[in-house]
C-alpha cells in the first residue's frame, strides 16, 4: 500500500507543480506552495481523523464534501479548460468526454459505497 500511495503522489505533485508553472508562477514560489499544500493536507487528515472518532456521522460528512469538491472541479474547471483548447469536437469526442466524466463520477460513487469506513477508528 505505502508503495503504490508514493507511486501515485509523485506524478501527482509534479503534475501540481507544472499546473503551477503554467500559471505562471516562479519555479521557488510552485515548490513552496507545494509544500504548504501537503502540509495544510496532513494536519487536515489528522484533524479529519480525531473528528471522526468522535462523531459517528462527520466521516459521512467529509465523503460528501470531498467527493463534491471533486466533480465541482471536473465540471467547472478542468472540463472548461480542456474544451478550450479544441476548437471543434466531433460529436464522437463530446461523447468520450462525457463519457469520461460519467465514469469518473461512477468510480466515485462505487468507492465511496464499497469503502471500509474505519481506517481512522484503527
Amino acid at each position: 500500500t505505502t508503495l503504490a500511495i508514493a507511486l501515485h503522489e509523485i506524478p501527482q505533485e509534479v503534475g501540481d507543480f507544472a499546473i503551477m508553472m503554467s500559471a505562471g508562477l516562479p519555479a521557488s514560489q510552485a515548490v513552496c506552495f507545494n509544500l504548504l499544500s501537503g502540509v495544510l493536507s496532513l494536519g487536515s487528515a489528522m484533524i479529519a481523523c480525531a473528528v471522526a472518532e468522535s462523531d459517528a456521522n462527520a466521516e459521512n460528512y467529509f465523503l460528501c464534501v470531498a467527493s463534491g469538491s471533486f466533480v465541482y472541479l471536473a465540471s467547472t474547471v478542468i472540463t472548461p479548460e480542456l474544451l478550450e483548447k479544441v476548437t471543434f469536437l466531433h460529436p464522437v469526442q463530446m461523447l468520450l468526454h462525457l463519457g469520461g466524466f460519467c465514469c469518473g463520477v461512477l468510480i466515485m460513487w462505487v468507492i465511496a459505497v464499497t469503502e471500509s469506513h474505519d481506517e481512522c477508528a484503527h
